[in-house]
């Protein structure tokens, strides 16, 4: 028997990624589209989203709706306006710039009748050297990940819980994974990839959107981890202003990490799916200045966030 999903889809200014996912999307379910449907939730995009999500769509016989809201809605707001929208009871949730295969529904259908929540596992494509250095070390593939940017569960989860949190930018979904755990729903750990390549082209832009992230985790209440780790980031940045001699010191401490990611990247590591050739030493100079802008924008988002909040 096969069962029906509503696909949610959360947007905001992704003309670059969503015809991407759509594509992806598409071609996982072909055969299978009277099972599905798909709703864009468009959070008052100034490029053409929308668009282009149409001409995609269009071109297959898939039910789908357009929601263009009046504002700005964070990723929470937009997911539960699709979640209250959709008409099936089984929902699947997938950000831009995610790319699934076939066997990624396949699974959705034979694992959702026992499970109450279904999570695939994370990878990341990078289509530029600049973006190697976006991912750390941590965030290497864990069997069992959650990660709601490509997931699977039934909507009565949500209706429990009471939805996502409608008013962060970032962190919501780790609270979700907190109430979800809490409340004890069945959720099955699928070895199955989904792979996202949606990060920034530019270093501003990277800087800016973690930053946030970090700024939106102290929002949370999830700032405890990251306010040590930025201390500690900040006082080594004030012993190295001590003498040269620290500079060994930064290489040690701080460069280590992105040497790893640096090495793995270049070696073809399995979490990585990378479309460049070997790179050279300018391209690790590059990933290694990513890497550690990371790490700084840490600092400053927590910073910011602690301000706003006055902890």
């Amino acid at each position: 028997m096969t069962t029906n999903f509503s696909i949610i889809v959360p947007a905001f200014n992704e003309e670059k990624t969503i015809n991407l996912t759509l594509s992806s999307i598409l071609k996982g379910i072909k055969g299978q589209e009277k099972y599905y449907e798909i709703i864009i939730i468009d959070s008052l995009s100034t490029d053409d989203t929308c668009q282009k999500a149409k001409e995609c769509l269009n071109k297959e016989n898939i039910q789908y709706e357009i929601i263009k809201l009046n504002q700005v809605a964070y990723p929470g707001k937009a997911r539960n306006i699709g979640v209250r929208k959709a008409k099936y009871n089984q929902l699947i949730f997938i950000d831009c710039g995610v790319t699934i295969t076939k066997t990624f529904f396949e699974e959705c259908q034979q694992k959702i009748i026992k499970n109450d929540v279904i999570w695939f596992q994370s990878s990341f494509i990078f289509n530029t050297y600049q973006q190697r250095g976006y991912v750390r070390p941590y965030f290497i593939k864990r069997e069992k990940g959650r990660y709601i940017r490509h997931s699977a569960m039934k909507k009565k989860v949500l209706i429990s819980l009471g939805y996502f949190k409608e008013d962060l930018r970032a962190a919501e979904d780790w609270l979700f994974y907190k109430q979800i755990e809490k409340e004890k729903f069945k959720e099955y750990f699928s070895n199955i990839t989904g792979y996202y390549q949606g990060y920034p082209d530019s270093l501003s832009l990277f800087f800016k959107k973690w930053q946030m992230y970090f700024e939106h985790s102290v929002y949370a209440n999830l700032y405890k981890k990251n306010l040590l780790i930025s201390l500690i980031q900040l006082l080594f940045i004030l012993v190295t202003l001590i003498g040269i001699w620290i500079i060994t010191s930064l290489f040690i401490f701080s460069l280590g990490g992105s040497i790893i990611v640096y090495l793995l990247a270049r070696s073809g590591y399995s979490f990585y799916k990378s479309k460049l050739p070997p790179t050279s030493l300018s391209d690790m100079i590059y990933t290694i200045i990513t890497s550690e802008l990371f790490e700084i924008s840490r600092v400053f988002g927590v910073l910011k966030g602690i301000k706003k909040r006055k902890i």
